[in-house]
């Protein structure tokens, strides 16, 4: 008993003299406060909720727990450097810690230090209900947004049931209106309506009657027979009125045309594919059928040439169609030309203004005979000034002109100038009667185009401002076929070359003439416009030119292409206003070129010297 007493208070006095050393030894070195009981001490490690082992272990843990007393290193005061490294250690790995780390050290640590203990556990809690708050935040945040989006799911997929709903039932009105009008295709048209018109009384939908009603008016045009207007090489039968032909659905169906190809046409319904083309807008019939006509015997062109002019005037002026019709034009026989063309008089002008009926047309005049040619033409000039101008027509027109008579003449310039006497400017300032002016200029003989180059030549100025007309007039300048006229008209362009420069279109009269009026034409217009100056400004032109938005483009096609003389006055003279143009938005390019230019010359000195 003695004897244990002695032990106790031997281990008492060394660990209370082991204390006070190490207490001592830090406030010497470190000067730090002994830690409160709120603040956490700052060497101890700290308690990852998912990292760190369990705090309580349970008894079965215990027992698996391995016996590290045999590998680590002997446990030493709280106070060394080795246990605050061990501890270090242990708060930085996970479940997988090196074999040096001993959690006994831990409890250890804890049964010498009572206080640093509960202050440590304390902290350690703290830190994971923080974390467990953090987390059920972040869980009540996504489990908001996930019923948010529940919720529009929810109300997408009800509008989506109410769309299909009314969906199907409009298809079903769909397919009975459709049975109907094919069903009883041979009855009369007014029963055929009331009896649709009852059916969209009955639908409980009011909302939807309007569309219905509309659909109707869709199956009207879809399966009946629209006749083309009258032709003399085509008399409609009063009873295909209310024939049913194909419908669309029908129509859509895609055709195996290689097997017809194959099948050397001799079982092909021509007229299903006129009709193919002409409701569906069918390519593939188009072109099946024009490949057809390049190789097939006289039978089956015969064959396609009654399906075609059936539906002459309909094909004339559909998308495709209209190529079928050329086709046939070029490789028809005489009297299926003559046939085709008869379809067309009496609608040249209708035909001649359509998109796609105006090729035909040009197609019609090239292959007809003289005397037909000659009643599409006399027909045209019925509405000469409505159709020379014409987008489409104008083409036509063109074709017209190039046309060489040789015994059934028709003198189209005399009808022409009768209905545009004194016209010619406007037509030459519009953009598709620019086109039809060059066109005479190039194709009529030099009686016929006079009076249109005269009228032109007396408003040079007015046409070439012109966005279509300047085209006009640079034709002139570079094809007339009389010197006298492009004399007058480089002539023009010269002495009113300070106000046409500087124009938007009109400038480029002024640079085409510039480019083949050759050298002496380029000394006479920069003498021009160097020597000249405009009524209200005191400097020359050439400035006024170099500083507008469109003429200094002028003054730099002058210096770029100009003989190097004259390159080299221009720009000094410029130079001498080289503060007005580089205040110029439009000067600094002018500018900037002549300091380009005179780079490559002598230096230029201004010090006066003496002569004598």
């Amino acid at each position: 008993m003695l004897a244990t007493n002695v032990n106790l208070s031997h281990k008492v006095h060394v660990h209370a003299h082991a204390t006070a050393h190490h207490h001592a030894h830090a406030h010497h070195h470190h000067h730090h406060h002994e830690p409160s009981a709120q603040e956490a001490p700052r060497d101890l490690p700290k308690y990852d909720l998912f990292k760190s082992t369990a705090l309580f272990p349970n008894k079965q843990q215990q027992q698996q727990q391995i016996d590290w007393s045999k590998t680590a290193t002997p446990h030493t005061h709280y106070g060394s450097s080795n246990n605050n490294r061990d501890m270090s250690a242990a708060s930085s790995h996970d479940l997988g810690v090196p074999a040096s780390y001993s959690p006994q050290e831990d409890s250890a640590l804890y049964n010498d230090n009572p206080s640093y203990s509960s202050d440590i556990l304390m902290h350690q809690l703290k830190q994971a209900t923080e974390l467990i708050q953090h987390l059920r935040q972040r869980v009540g945040l996504l489990t908001d947004e996930v019923q948010q989006k529940q919720q529009t799911i929810q109300t997408l997929q009800q509008a989506l049931t109410v769309k299909d709903i009314k969906l199907k039932e409009q298809t079903h009105r769909y397919l009975s209106l459709s049975q109907m009008i094919y069903c009883n295709g041979n009855n009369s048209a007014p029963a055929l309506q009331d009896r649709a018109s009852m059916m969209i009384d009955n639908t409980s939908d009011k909302a939807a009657r309007p569309s219905y009603a509309q659909e109707l008016d869709m199956m009207r045009g879809r399966y009946v027979n629209t006749p083309p207007p009258d032709s003399p090489a085509i008399v409609m039968d009063p009873a295909t009125k209310w024939q049913p032909r194909l419908s669309i659905d029908e129509g859509d169906k895609k055709m195996d045309y290689k097997r017809l190809a194959m099948d050397k046409g001799f079982n092909v319904d021509w007229d299903v594919l006129v009709q193919r083309i002409t409701k569906n807008a069918d390519q593939q019939a188009s072109l099946f059928m024009q490949q057809k006509l390049k190789a097939c015997s006289p039978e089956q062109k015969q064959a396609i040439f009654f399906a075609v002019r059936k539906d002459a005037y309909a094909l004339m002026t559909n998308r495709f169609g209209n190529f079928l019709v050329q086709r046939l034009f070029e490789l028809g026989s005489p009297d299926q030309i003559q046939a085709l063309a008869n379809v067309m008089l009496g609608h040249v002008l209708t035909l001649t203004c359509e998109p796609f009926a105006c090729h035909v047309v040009q197609k019609a005049l090239d292959t007809v005979n003289e005397e037909t040619r000659a009643a599409i033409v006399k027909e045209l000039c019925h509405k000469i000034p409505e159709t020379i101008t014409h987008k489409y027509a104008c083409h036509v027109w063109q074709r017209v002109f190039e046309i060489r008579w040789i015994n059934h003449p028709v003198a189209v310039m005399q009808y022409v100038h009768q209905a545009l006497k004194g016209k010619w400017t406007n037509v030459a300032l519009d953009e598709t009667g620019s086109l039809v002016i060059q066109n005479i200029f190039e194709s009529m003989a030099e009686t016929d185009k006079r009076l249109v180059l005269d009228e032109i030549l007396r408003h040079i100025n007015v046409v070439a401002k012109g966005q279509w007309g300047n085209w006009v007039i640079q034709h002139i300048l570079e094809q007339a076929e009389q010197r006298k006229d492009r004399e007058f008209a480089f002539d023009a362009v010269l002495n009113c070359g300070i106000e046409l420069s500087m124009d938007q279109y009109a400038s480029k009269v002024v640079e085409k003439a510039l480019s083949i009026g050759g050298p002496c034409y380029m000394e006479k217009f920069i003498h021009h416009i160097t020597t000249e100056s405009r009524s209200h400004r005191p400097r020359i032109a050439l400035i006024d030119i170099a500083s507008d938005q469109y003429g200094n483009y002028v003054v730099q096609w002058i210096i770029n292409n100009a003989p190097e003389e004259h390159k080299v006055n221009v720009c000094r003279l410029i130079k001498r206003h080289m503060v007005s143009l580089r205040s110029s938005k439009y000067g600094q390019r002018v500018a900037f070129l002549v300091d380009k230019t005179l780079k490559s010359q002598d230096a230029i000195t201004t010090y006066p010297t003496s002569t004598g």
